[in-house]
């Protein structure tokens, strides 16, 4: 979904070098739910491509997607890297399946096109409860377009409670994620507050 327009120069450095987005998602490896589903087999990936790709860093500097590839940088992979190993490109994802970081990866590697780094243009709810705190903070699409163009939202769980809208009202995300009876403790847990509150006065 996207939250704002956008042109050229949001994902262009100039007229032929396309940003490129490296972080390290460190607020996703803290995240205990993400850390343990996603975090561990995917860092064992990373450091696959790393090594494959001769990239010594401990830092794990790439994207989750929504990167603009430089044709540059694809050609330098193919005939570099790819052809010497006679691999194509099932071969590469075979070895890991994370195609924008063997990207990433090769342009630290090889710095055939500058490295004009920024942030994530896109940002993912990776699971539900990445959703339910947007929007418990009540952050509305327009919040999310002063840092990002889009949203996308993983398929795991979309699929599994419906379309997920970052612009729906906290209380429609509450009930789309939460069991009917987990919010009835939590109003019994808040009226109870609220009386012992008024009683204190």
């Amino acid at each position: 979904m996207f939250v704002r327009d956008f042109g050229r120069d949001d994902f262009m450095f100039d007229a032929t070098t396309p940003y490129t987005v490296l972080v390290e998602d460190n607020e996703l490896k803290v995240e205990p739910r993400y850390y343990e589903e996603h975090w561990k087999g995917r860092e064992i990936h990373l450091r696959r491509i790393q090594e494959l790709v001769g990239l010594d860093d401990r830092r794990l500097l790439t994207c989750h997607g929504h990167q603009v590839f430089s044709a540059t940088v694809l050609a330098s992979l193919k005939h570099d890297l790819m052809e010497p190993r006679g691999w194509d490109y099932k071969d590469m994802l075979a070895e890991a399946p994370y195609e924008f970081s063997w990207y990433n990866f090769w342009l630290q590697k090889c710095k055939v096109i500058p490295i004009e780094i920024r942030e994530p243009l896109v940002t993912t709810f990776h699971h539900e409860g990445q959703h339910l705190e947007y929007a418990l903070r009540r952050v509305t699409p327009e919040d999310i377009a002063r840092g990002f163009v889009g949203v996308v939202v993983n398929s795991n769980f979309a699929n599994a409670y419906g379309d997920s809208d970052p612009g729906e009202s906290a209380e429609a995300t509450l009930a789309r994620y939460v069991p009917p009876g987990t919010l009835a403790r939590a109003i019994a847990i808040q009226a109870r507050a609220s009386v012992r509150r008024r009683l204190s006065r």
